[in-house]
């Protein structure tokens, strides 16, 4: 079968090639720099993930009608086995990478629902759940699944705000939020990676968080077109942190709103505590889904990336 896919780099067009080839699952969404401009990149590699109900008979399947997505070893393993590697390792969430599409290559993730819904919901691991932090192109997703992104994108805001001072930029902003799932990452190769992101997609994180911000009004002032100010006092900062998500707030210790410094410094801190395993993990996790070729080509790319951007 014919893998052919139309991405004019702001929007995918085609769902409907991707449902005839990985069938119906509840959730897929795209992202990255294959699908949303960033500055200086021509990256042709679509990045996508699926939430499937049942991960074993999804790879059972996936692995009869696209064999060739998966490395030998994955393929010796079998739906089981790889289902236990993705669901039980990492962030729970398992990648095939250098899938050729049409004029472009593939890299797609399968995460199972309940996980999904989680991360979302808890950050448990803060993976899936940072790639939703950010402008992505949902393609298919439940009424649920819809909620609990809400749900994510008003988690992440709030914590952007406990981590700002009382005025702040809009891009200051969109910022802070972009370097949530980032902090702590272990395989962050580009310091200005944050940045990129925000510029090459301003408007679409605006159009994002526009109802979050909405419900915020009233805390949050704008004082002119660039610039908003925040109610930063302790009683609103103490209401914050009990609104953080559950795995969050599980790693918290007792923070004294009185001394905000101390708070933010502890924050990042956790964060980056629950972001930085499984992103390792997951890096571990690619050896096996990938070809040693792949592999190899995967990582001196990242690596010429990262010696570019040293030296800029």
């Amino acid at each position: 079968m014919s893998k052919q896919f139309i991405n004019n780099r702001n929007s995918i067009t085609t769902p409907e090639t991707l449902s005839e080839i990985y069938g119906n699952p509840p959730f897929i969404m795209a992202y990255g720099s294959g699908v949303f401009n960033q500055e200086g990149n021509e990256n042709k590699m679509i990045d996508l993930v699926f939430g499937v109900e049942d991960s074993e008979n999804w790879h059972r399947e996936n692995l009869q009608a696209n064999p060739s997505d998966y490395s030998m070893l994955l393929r010796l393993l079998g739906a089981q086995k790889i289902t236990h590697i993705q669901r039980e390792t990492g962030a729970q969430v398992l990648y095939n990478v250098g899938v050729p599409f049409g004029e472009n290559t593939l890299k797609y993730g399968v995460i199972e629902i309940e996980d999904l819904l989680k991360d979302l919901r808890e950050w448990t691991y803060l993976y899936v759940a940072g790639r939703l932090h950010k402008p992505v192109e949902i393609i298919r997703a439940t009424d649920e699944i819809r909620q609990a992104i809400d749900e994510n994108l008003c988690h992440a805001l709030n914590l952007a705000l406990i981590l700002l001072p009382e005025k702040f930029t809009i891009k200051e902003l969109l910022k802070t939020i972009t370097e949530i799932s980032y902090t702590g990452d272990a395989r962050l190769e580009d310091p200005d990676k944050t940045e990129k992101i925000v510029d090459g997609s301003f408007k679409k994180f605006c159009e994002l968080y526009k109802p979050a911000i909405r419900r915020e009004r009233e805390y949050i002032t704008q004082i002119n077109d660039n610039e908003l100010q925040q109610d930063s006092s302790p009683l609103i900062l103490a209401r914050r942190l009990t609104d953080l998500p559950q795995n969050l707030l599980n790693q918290i210790k007792y923070l004294n709103p009185q001394k905000p410094e101390e708070v933010r410094s502890q924050v990042k801190k956790e964060i980056a505590n629950i972001v930085r395993p499984p992103s390792i993990a997951q890096i571990k996790k690619g050896a096996i889904s990938t070809s040693p070729v792949q592999a190899i080509k995967y990582g001196l790319r990242k690596f010429l990336k990262s010696l570019k951007n040293q030296s800029a």
